[in-house]
């Protein structure tokens, strides 16, 4: 799978012409004078670390608001700035890789990187926000990126390009928001050099529902899709709407559904479709990336995502189930249940999602159907 070549300059340069951003550093290093400084250097930046001093984590007082807009705003900085860290670890050439467990489950410089980029954008616009990561747990404290926090837009008033786009905001309880970030999804392809199948993705939660989204794929021409309930969705996301209405018009019979490429899950999914969809035909259509498989499926390119097992985590799914209810489609549990992305009181051991899941645009209902059958 080849993947469009495109420079980190100008993805840079896109998005700066848009509206003014943070001014990110590659591999920038602090002193200790700065990190003993609660990680705040010179000139207005800002050093972060895994540090408790450098990533606050405050607990909201019972009356801390956050807007939706301004938040959405900052997530998808967060996400663009991400991809930055994953592209520049990829062409350094030392992927830093390691394993988080006994059981081989890499982990890279580009996911550490990009999750401190992630984390620490979010968390320096609004320190009071609960930000779950992926990488929480597996971040080295030698291991540190530079904000530059004088160019940090204010949360309460994004700029008026993005506003054009989202022209309602909403103000609520910072108490009932999460924030999932996958700082890199499809680690494993990405130690394989299959770079087209890695996103950055964050997801925002409002009392447990996905509300919105943000999926950036950093080595497919910079592309960023994002969208939020009722209120707007990303440029390209209104092209593919068009675009969909024209495929609807003209779909085969045969149900495209998405599912892992891992092998040791083809066979589970396998029966599991069969049982599901008897009365149709279907294609299983393997890919790397809970991320891509949303796209993919945005794309037109599939019309379902099918995952059966208990193995995927919020952060993989929080961005993409966001963008989709925004599109009016639906991600469930297999037997129908609701996902719930509220806050866990163990991160650790709640984030899985226990239920498997079907996602689509359409006919949701018909194939939660087939899923329910199968059991």
């Amino acid at each position: 799978m080849g993947s469009k070549s495109v420079s980190v300059r100008a993805v840079i340069a896109r998005y700066v012409t848009l509206w003014p951003r943070n001014t990110f550093a590659v591999g920038a290093r602090p002193t200790l004078g700065a990190l003993e400084n609660g990680g705040r250097g010179g000139a207005g930046r800002r050093f972060f670390s895994c540090t408790t001093a450098s990533m606050p984590n405050e607990r909201p007082v019972a009356k801390q608001t956050i807007s939706l807009r301004s938040l959405l705003y900052h997530a998808i900085q967060a996400a663009e700035l991400g991809g930055l860290e994953v592209r520049a670890v990829r062409d350094s050439g030392d992927l830093g890789t390691r394993s988080k467990s006994i059981c081989f489950n890499p982990v890279t410089l580009g996911d550490q990187r990009s999750h401190l980029a992630m984390k620490g954008t979010l968390k320096q616009a609004f320190p009071f926000l609960t930000v779950i990561s992926e990488e929480d747990d597996h971040c080295l404290n030698s291991v540190v990126v530079e904000l530059d926090a004088a160019n940090q837009v204010a949360p309460s008033c994004p700029p008026l390009a993005f506003r054009a786009l989202v022209p309602a905001d909403e103000v609520v309880s910072v108490r009932d928001v999460t924030v999932w970030i996958d700082p890199l999804d499809g680690t494993q392809e990405f130690t394989d050099g299959q770079y087209d199948y890695v996103t950055t993705m964050v997801g925002i939660a409002v009392k447990g529902k996905p509300v919105a989204g943000v999926i950036h794929l950093p080595f497919s021409a910079g592309e960023t899709y994002w969208a939020w309930n009722g209120h707007g969705i990303s440029p390209s996301l209104r092209s593919l709407k068009a675009h969909s209405r024209e495929a609807d018009q003209r779909s085969s019979q045969i149900i495209r559904l998405a599912m892992s490429k891992n092998p040791f899950r083809a066979g589970t999914i396998l029966r599991f479709a069969r049982k599901a969809f008897e009365d149709q035909e279907f294609e299983l259509v393997p890919m790397g990336g809970a991320g891509y498989k949303f796209v993919q499926m945005l794309l037109g390119n599939v019309d379902a995502y099918l995952h059966v097992t208990r193995n995927i985590k919020k952060w993989d799914t929080c961005a993409g189930h966001g963008i989709v209810s925004s599109l009016h489609g639906r991600v469930t549990g297999l037997q129908g249940e609701e996902m719930d992305y509220t806050a866990p009181e163990d991160y650790k051991q709640d984030c899985s999602i226990q239920t498997g899941f079907i996602g689509a645009l359409r006919d949701h209902d018909s194939l939660l159907t087939g899923c329910r059958r199968a059991g």
